[in-house]
């Protein structure tokens, strides 16, 4: 004879365990993830950023002619941090090869505004010219305040105290001073760019230059990338770097995830 169900029966002790297993394990993947935050946002900045250089390489090497890429802005709403790139020969004269900010500041108004397709023989330039103008990389945000893809994460510019802050210390402990790891211990071309440091972002508009014979870049420069929150670098946060060396084509690019939220160590990405 079955005896009916017992209406009043209760869990098992076996699956109160599993209930609570996965319940720390989602608990555990919650934290986690929250604080990985600052951290991919570093590393989405950086890769970015480098895919806007590599973009700009690879027009050099596909036409042979050479290409500027020019910066300028900051990590705050009212003045954008940008980066454009074109054909080398804007902003310069036959006589002069020295650069010239007001042609850039033409075009990269014209940019800002919005305007689609730059006029043919707009400041004489040719159709060449300005086709080969593009943005590369733009802060996006409002009159208010920067938006969310670029709330966790910023780029430290000249004169910035984001890069000194990040690597002041956080619960007794301080991110690896970058200049103490390879291949900045030992090679002095690497140590030379960060002390002091050549910034490609620098607020006032600033240039680099790709040559379309040599393929390469033509200027040392460094690009440094930091958690922040509330417009804050954070002690002890996330940590990004890219370093292009003068004549190289190879796009260095390092990561520390901060001690923080991992173990303060760089790596090479």
């Amino acid at each position: 004879m079955k005896h009916p169900p017992n209406p009043e029966k209760g869990y098992s002790i076996i699956e109160l365990v599993l209930v609570i297993a996965i319940i720390g394990i989602l608990s555990i993947a919650g934290i986690s993830m929250l604080g990985n935050r600052t951290g991919g946002s570093v590393r989405g900045i950086l890769d970015e950023i480098e895919g806007s250089l590599m973009d700009a390489h690879k027009t050099a090497v596909a036409t042979g002619r050479d290409v500027t890429i020019v910066t300028r802005g900051d990590w705050t709403p009212g003045n954008p941090l940008v980066m454009v790139r074109g054909d080398a020969t804007i902003g310069k004269t036959n006589v002069a090869p020295f650069w010239d900010p007001a042609e850039w500041d033409m075009i990269l108004n014209d940019l800002l505004s919005g305007q689609p397709d730059l006029p043919t023989g707009k400041a004489g330039l040719t159709s060449n010219q300005i086709a080969s103008v593009a943005m590369s990389f733009r802060v996006n945000s409002t009159a208010a305040a920067i938006v969310r893809e670029h709330m966790h994460a910023g780029i430290a510019i000249q004169g910035s105290p984001w890069w000194a802050n990040a690597m002041s210390v956080s619960g007794g402990r301080q991110n690896e001073d970058i200049a103490t790891v390879e291949p900045f211990l030992s090679d002095a071309g690497f140590n030379a760019a960060i002390t002091p440091p050549d910034l490609l972002f620098q607020g006032a508009d600033n240039h680099t230059e790709i040559s379309g014979a040599s393929k390469r870049f033509l200027t040392t420069f460094v690009i440094r990338v930091v958690g922040i929150n509330g417009g804050n670098a954070i002690p002890g946060g996330a940590m990004g770097l890219i370093v292009v060396q003068a004549n190289g084509a190879t796009i260095y690019k390092f990561y520390n995830p901060g001690i923080r939220d991992g173990d303060g160590k760089w790596r090479r990405i």
